[in-house]
């Protein structure tokens, strides 16, 4: 999804009725697939990072392989299915967890991409970190919107996505775009964009989109997007935070609460811009700060500094655009030295988040009923993972929305694990079958790789604040 410095998904970064009606896992050998009176013999995928099959912060064979279009391909019974497929330990290099010690890491190597001689366009178009407008007018990096580093690698000058997509002659097209658009300014704390893209032009460029894939007269497959503050990047570090917050006024009765700074503002407002993480909408904390929140109390400027590495400035240039900063006084429990914005989601942010996908998602369900798509609500599945879990049935653990222990998702936090992909592929077939009264299998979740919670055998007590610091540090600071 959007590249950014820290972890870039969307979206993650890593998606309504599956606690309900847990899916039923065919026998492969005896009961294939049968797409009926519909010709799906060409397959294309349009999308972002989710369609890519990204994970862990990066693009890698490895877990291409479980990327749900190749997954959908597979039960197709599609040979053919070509990916950009980038060698071990792919681009950026992939996150990696110690499985008995809990450390993450990076594996070492360099990641190369594999498959770049093909003749023609790849089958899975997934772009890491392009937005809805990248979909039909970028040709290279340096012409989108979003200059995602991964556009070069799949498009290779042929082209844009839509065109390449299209010169294939699919008879069915899958679209998963548009997480992007919200997603950067999430994960930046709204700071980077300072707003998700406006709901007019997303509803213009999704129209137009919807409207060249109808005219293909492929049979077409779209999702919506997911609430994105409802991915472990934004609800693992704040119940840490908060702990803390509560145990250090227990010791000094004069700490009120998390000074944070509200967007727009440097220095914390001392009878305003706080959070004891009691309120009806409470601050959210990005996975970014699990590097930060180890250092609460502390006279610390590392945020400064840190932000002047990135940047290439000297930590005076930095200091000086932040005026009445004092990195002398207890950082996030003193108005002058307060929690950084662009590691917190506000009330008032986390609305205009809300509200942006609210009106994409209203835009998407528009086109896909003039148009006679299939839908698939990921919207409605995530948000009812998020609390109540997933049991896909067959003797399989129940996977949740937690980050590493819960299974679903990968150690970006944003991204999907190998078996979130899986369930991802079910629930476009699943909707692919009800729209266009097929009868294809759905995938069998027993077969896919580490289709267990990626952190079974991790002790509970080694998901510290430690732990979660190394993320960012590890992830060279990119979020597709």
């Amino acid at each position: 999804m959007k590249s950014f410095k820290i972890i870039s998904i969307i979206l993650l970064p890593v998606f309504m009725l599956f606690v309900s009606c847990s899916l039923e896992e065919p026998d492969l050998k005896k009961t294939p697939s049968s797409t009926g009176t519909q010709d799906f013999s060409k397959y294309v995928a349009i999308g972002n990072s989710l369609t890519a099959g990204y994970q862990s912060g990066s693009l890698v064979a490895d877990h291409q392989q479980y990327s749900y279009p190749n997954l959908i391909a597979q039960q197709l019974g599609i040979d053919d299915f070509q990916q950009p497929t980038v060698a071990w330990p792919g681009l950026p290099n992939i996150m990696t967890l110690e499985s008995v010690t809990g450390v993450l890491g990076t594996a070492s190597g360099t990641g190369l991409p594999t498959n770049t001689t093909l003749a023609r366009p790849y089958d899975n178009m997934g772009i890491p970190g392009i937005v809805l407008a990248d979909v039909n007018s970028a040709t290279s990096t340096t012409d989108s919107y979003s200059h995602s580093g991964l556009i070069d690698l799949v498009l290779r000058g042929l082209g844009t996505q839509q065109a390449q997509a299209l010169s294939l002659n699919p008879t069915l097209i899958s679209c998963w775009i548009g997480n992007n658009d919200v997603l950067g300014y999430a994960t930046s704390g709204g700071t980077s964009p300072s707003s998700p893209t406006d709901a007019p032009t997303f509803g213009f460029l999704y129209s137009q989109l919807a409207t060249a894939l109808a005219e293909s007269e492929a049979k077409v497959v779209v999702a919506n997007i997911p609430d994105v503050t409802s991915v472990p990047f934004f609800t693992t570090i704040g119940p840490r935070v908060a702990a803390g917050v509560a145990g250090a006024k227990v010791l000094n009765p004069n700490i009120v609460g998390l000074y944070y700074q509200k967007h727009g503002k440097i220095v914390a407002n001392p009878q305003q811009d706080f959070t004891n993480f009691d309120e009806l909408v409470p601050p959210l904390i990005t996975l970014v700060g699990g590097t930060y929140a180890p250092l609460l109390g502390q006279p610390t400027g590392k945020w400064y500094r840190d932000l002047a590495a990135k940047l290439g400035y000297t930590i005076e240039i930095v200091m000086a655009a932040n005026p009445g900063i004092d990195t002398t006084q207890a950082f996030g429990f003193h108005p002058q030295n307060p929690w950084p914005d662009a590691l917190v989601l506000d009330a008032e942010e986390i609305d205009v988040a809300h509200t942006a996908v609210t009106a994409f998602n209203s835009s998407i369900a528009d086109a896909a009923g003039t148009n006679g798509f299939a839908l698939f609500d990921a919207n409605d599945f995530l948000a009812d993972v998020a609390v109540n879990g997933y049991n896909p049935g067959g003797g399989l653990p129940t996977l949740y929305a937690a980050y590493i222990a819960g299974g679903l998702f990968s150690l970006d936090g944003v991204h999907p694990s190998n078996m979130g992909y899986a369930v991802v592929a079910n629930k476009m077939i699943e909707a692919l079958n009800e729209e266009f009264d097929t009868d294809i299998q759905y995938v069998n979740l027993r077969d896919i790789s580490g289709n267990s919670p990626v952190a079974s055998s991790v002790k509970t007590s080694s998901l510290d604040l430690k732990l979660l610091s190394r993320t960012v540090e590890l992830m060279g600071g990119n979020i597709h």
